[in-house]
C-alpha cells in the first residue's frame, strides 16, 4: 500500500483508492474529477505517460507508485499549480516525476494521456486537450479522461467524436463524476492545430491585434474591466511599469506604446498568457523595452524600482493572487509610485488596499471601480 499527502497542513481525511493499494490523506478530499480518474488508472504497465494539470500532482504521483516502470511526465499550466506539484513531489520522493510549466504540454509519443477537467471549464480549452491527446498518443495508446459531472454529456461525446469509441466509468459512489477512457485508433492520422484567435483593440488612431488562446482570460475579445482600466491610466512620467495578472499583455503592450521611453515588465504565473503576450509584444515591435515574466510568486520574483503597476487581478484563490499584487506594488514601487487596480467590488478591493497603502481614491466607470494609490 501506498501512502500520499496533500497539502502541508494536517491531513485528517483518507480515502483509499485502487483496491486499497493506493491512500490518499487530505484536509478536503481528492478532487471528485480525480477521484473519478484514481479508480480507473491502469496498472503495472510499461512506457511513457502524460499527466496534465492534476492537484499537487496526485494523478502522477498514483499512476507512478501503481505503475514502478513506468515514466510520468506531469505538465501545468500555471506557474502556481507547478510549485505546488513540486512541494508534493520533494514530500513523496520516493516516487520519481517529471514536473514542468508550459504553454502546451510535450508532443510525446505516449502511451497514456490523463485529462482531469472540471465541468465549468472552458470548452473550447477542454476540446484543444482532446485534439493534442489523439495527435500526442502512440497508436493504440489510450485516454484517461474525468470530470466532476456525474450526468456528463459533453465530454463523453466529445471523446467519441476524436476517438470513435469510449468506455464511460462513473465514480465507484455514483455521484462524483464520471471518466472515460479511449484508445487511439492504429489507422488514426492526427496532427495537432493549436486553436488561436485573435482579437482588436483602438488605440488612439491605431487598430492593434493580439493573438489569444484557450484558457486564457477573455481570449475572444478585451473585456470591460480592462478597457475601463486603460481608459483611467495616466501613463506620463512613467519610466518602468509593471502590468500584474498581464493576460495577453494588453495593458502592458499599450503602455509601452503611451510612453515610447519607458520599460514595461509583463507578468502573468498561467504559460499560455505568457507565451501570448511574448508573441503580441514582439508583432509590435516593444521586444527591446518590455520583457514578459512567467511566476507565481510577484512578491519574490519582481524588484524595485517601479513608477508604475497596473493589475486587473482575477477574483478567484480567495482574494489571494490580488492581495499578493497589492503587496507587491507597495514592495517594487518606488515612493510617490502609483499603483491602480480594477475591480467590479469596490469595497473588497479597497479593503486589499488599504493594508498597503494610506493615500488612496476609487473611481467607478461602467460598473468597474478603479482603485489607485500612491506610496509614501
Amino acid at each position: 500500500m501506498v501512502e500520499l499527502r496533500l497539502g502541508r497542513k494536517v491531513a485528517p481525511r483518507r480515502e483509499v483508492f485502487a483496491n486499497g493499494q493506493l491512500v490518499v490523506r487530505s484536509r478536503k478530499g481528492v478532487r471528485p474529477n480525480e477521484k473519478t480518474l484514481l479508480a480507473v488508472l491502469p496498472r503495472d504497465r510499461k512506457g511513457s505517460a502524460l499527466v496534465v494539470n492534476s492537484r499537487e500532482g496526485l494523478l502522477g504521483l498514483a499512476l507512478k507508485a501503481l505503475n514502478p516502470e513506468l515514466d510520468v511526465y506531469c505538465h501545468f499550466d500555471d506557474a502556481w499549480d507547478l510549485e505546488q506539484a513540486d512541494r508534493a513531489a520533494r514530500r513523496h520522493h520516493s516516487i520519481p516525476l517529471a514536473l514542468a510549466v508550459a504553454a502546451d504540454p510535450p508532443p510525446g509519443p505516449w502511451d497514456f494521456v490523463v485529462l482531469p477537467f472540471s465541468k465549468d471549464g472552458v470548452k473550447e480549452l477542454l476540446l484543444d486537450r482532446l485534439e493534442f491527446a489523439l495527435a500526442a498518443l502512440k497508436p493504440g495508446g489510450l485516454l484517461f479522461a474525468g470530470t466532476n459531472n456525474p450526468r456528463d454529456k459533453f465530454l463523453g461525446q466529445a471523446v467519441r467524436d476524436l476517438f470513435g469509441s469510449a468506455t464511460r466509468q462513473p465514480d465507484p459512489e455514483g455521484r462524483f463524476g464520471t471518466a472515460y477512457i479511449a484508445r487511439k485508433p492504429r489507422d488514426a492520422r492526427a496532427e495537432f492545430r493549436k486553436r488561436e484567435h485573435s482579437f482588436t483593440v483602438r488605440e488612439g488612431d491605431r487598430v492593434i491585434s493580439f493573438v489569444s488562446r484557450p484558457g486564457v482570460f477573455s481570449h475572444r475579445g478585451l473585456d470591460l474591466g480592462t478597457r475601463v482600466l486603460l481608459g483611467s491610466l495616466d501613463f506620463s512620467g512613467a519610466r518602468r511599469v509593471a502590468d500584474l495578472g498581464c493576460g495577453v499583455g494588453v495593458v502592458g503592450s499599450i503602455a509601452a506604446l503611451r510612453s515610447p521611453g519607458a520599460r514595461v515588465t509583463l507578468v502573468d504565473s498561467y504559460a499560455r498568457a505568457v507565451d501570448c503576450a511574448q508573441r503580441n509584444v514582439q508583432a509590435l515591435g516593444l521586444a527591446d523595452r518590455a520583457e514578459v515574466l512567467l511566476t507565481a510568486r510577484t512578491d519574490r520574483d519582481l524588484r524595485p524600482g517601479y513608477d508604475l503597476v497596473v493589475s486587473n487581478p482575477p477574483y478567484y484563490s480567495n482574494d489571494r493572487i490580488c492581495e499578493m499584487f497589492a503587496a507587491t506594488a507597495a514592495r517594487v514601487l518606488v515612493p510617490g509610485g502609483r499603483l491602480a487596480m480594477v475591480a467590479k467590488g469596490r469595497q473588497w478591493l479597497e479593503r486589499i488596499i488599504g493594508r498597503h497603502f494610506a493615500r488612496r481614491q476609487a473611481v467607478e466607470s461602467k460598473g468597474y471601480w478603479v482603485v489607485s494609490a500612491v506610496k509614501d
